[in-house]
């Protein structure tokens, strides 16, 4: 007995319903039981028969799905999903003062990073910057339809490169993106 799962959607913006099937395979697929895992903790969330196709709603942050089943020659197998759904804040935070806690909901949350900031992004995603230098080992690349901004412009908000090396501070490769 082997154990996969589908979701749809995967992505999307500060809550999904995701939808998520299980997709068992080998030779008896004639599953007695269903244990889902919607945050990746190794606790079944929603055990049971007949839970083949179940549905989850997911607030900000990436999230891990794991499905564990049982088949009526009472073999089991699971299977876990790490990071599987992608659920960004439609206003991610940045600031130099942030505990760094994703998905960066708020100030006290607030990336230290610009790069953590945009990984969590998705297209139409908003990313406000607070004020403070920020250093980078690398160019920050805007590749999804994303507006990243200073709340307190340009002199107050300072990215910096760190080390040595030259490179570009930012790159905008994606036609929505505004820096």
């Amino acid at each position: 007995l082997r154990a996969d799962l589908s979701a749809s959607p995967r992505q999307g913006i500060d809550s999904i319903d995701v939808e998520l099937i299980a997709l068992p395979s080998g030779e008896d697929t004639d599953i007695i039981w269903y244990g889902w895992d919607f945050n990746g903790n190794g606790t079944i969330d929603l055990a049971g028969a007949e839970l083949g196709t179940v549905t989850n709603t997911f607030g900000p942050g990436f999230h891990s799905v794991s499905l564990s089943i049982s088949n009526a020659s009472m073999e089991s197998a699971s299977i876990l999903k790490t990071d599987y759904i992608h659920v960004a804040p439609s206003v991610i935070y940045v600031s130099t003062t942030g505990t760094h806690a994703s998905p960066f909901i708020d100030w006290t949350t607030a990336a230290t990073s610009i790069h953590a900031a945009v990984d969590m992004a998705l297209d139409t995603s908003e990313i406000r910057v607070g004020s403070g230098i920020y250093g980078i080992t690398e160019p920050v690349v805007l590749d999804k339809a994303v507006h990243l901004r200073s709340v307190s412009g340009p002199e107050s908000t300072i990215v910096t490169r760190i080390g040595s090396g030259v490179f570009r501070i930012a790159s905008v490769v994606h036609a929505g993106a505004v820096l």
